[in-house]
């Protein structure tokens, strides 16, 4: 199971109650995808929430895919986020506590935490084998990312 599976809309239940519909608590179902992140009526909702909502809307689903927002490119978007803000010197606490403010959604730290360690696992994956084939500059950069990844810090 990847990391947007375990990624969650905060106070679900409030807003099933709140849209008077029914949809999954996870974040990345289609079914939650199609109620309330594709556009929707969001006036029973307090207006920060909605602006979270909108927010995920125009962050992470924006992309000129026929798909939409089923291309896999918002799960995408939203590692690429989790990512940075790692690099940025968030630890795995911080950063779900800014995906609660910044998109409504949640995950458990210790869900994070191994999305980040994989990451680094890969990347030192990555180096290995930029090194075996010679390359270097592809190998130094997969190691410097992981240990920003590991440290907490972009890469010098």
């Amino acid at each position: 199971m990847t990391l947007p599976e375990k990624v969650y809309v905060v106070d679900h239940h409030r807003l099933v109650r709140q849209l008077d519909t029914s949809f999954p608590r996870a974040a990345f179902a289609g079914a939650t995808l199609d109620r309330l992140f594709t556009g929707g009526d969001f006036d029973a909702l307090d207006p920060a929430v909605a602006d979270r909502i909108l927010r995920f809307n125009r962050e992470l689903l924006d992309c000129d895919c026929d798909a939409r927002p089923y291309c896999g490119h918002p799960e995408e978007k939203l590692c690429r986020w989790i990512l940075e803000e790692r690099l940025d010197g968030r630890s795995p606490e911080a950063i779900v506590d800014a995906m609660r403010v910044t998109y409504h959604l949640y995950a458990y730290p210790a869900d994070v935490v191994n999305f980040l360690d994989d990451a680094i696992r890969r990347l030192d994956a990555l180096a290995d084998l930029a090194e075996v084939n010679g390359d270097d500059a592809q190998a130094r950069l997969a190691a410097d990312l992981g240990h920003g990844l590991e440290r907490g810090n972009h890469p010098s």
